[in-house]
């Protein structure tokens, strides 16, 4: 069964619970089956709590792998890129669209570690993915009249990536196996990629 986008949000509206909808045969949550969220989605069913644990042991796993570039990319964003993008929103730069390839990198760092057979959530693909304007789209003079409407969700997808590579360093070193009581972040981290 393959659903675009207004029909998940159609489906969500009248599913009431987390469960099952078993008269329509429809589950309750969904994912996009890849990062460009291009309306492909798939039907996401519930985990064993086998499968969660297993996914949660893989999604550390491939941070502690790939750690050190992980925290080379939260250097470079916290040294130059934080202060400048958010200089560039209040004085009115254009740059903010320029500085957007910054957020491209954590987003394809981010896809990198996800565990197999998982894939972003919707909101993050709402909120990060999606919000992320091609270079050949530009249009400096439509944005420069409406400035909060096309710069503020850069903005603010640069702050939500920034904050899933931030947890990424931070419980790639402090975890050294798969917790039993999930620390806020990391159950954000696996939220972010529907294990949770």
């Amino acid at each position: 069964m393959e659903l675009n986008s207004r029909d998940i949000r159609k489906i969500r509206r009248n599913t009431k619970n987390t469960e099952l909808n078993e008269i329509n045969n429809i589950p309750s949550k969904f994912q996009y089956n890849n990062i460009k969220g291009e309306n492909n989605m798939k039907i996401y069913y519930h985990m064993t709590l086998e499968d969660l644990k297993n996914k949660d042991r893989e999604l550390l796993s491939n941070i502690k792998s790939n750690l050190p570039e992980l925290e080379e990319l939260l250097n470079d964003v916290n040294s130059d890129w934080y202060e400048d993008f958010i200089y560039r929103y209040y004085h009115h730069s254009w740059k903010v669209f320029d500085r957007q390839f910054i957020i491209r990198k954590i987003v394809k760092i981010l896809e990198k570690i996800k565990p197999l057979n998982t894939s972003f959530c919707d909101m993050f693909i709402e909120d990060v993915v999606d919000i992320v304007i091609p270079e050949k789209e530009y249009n400096v003079q439509k944005y420069n009249r409406d400035w909060r409407k096309y710069a503020k969700p850069i903005l603010d997808a640069f702050f939500y990536a920034k904050y899933f590579l931030e947890m990424t360093v931070k419980y790639g070193k402090e975890l050294d196996g798969s917790p039993d009581v999930l620390p806020y972040g990391y159950a954000a981290l696996a939220t972010l990629y529907g294990i949770r």
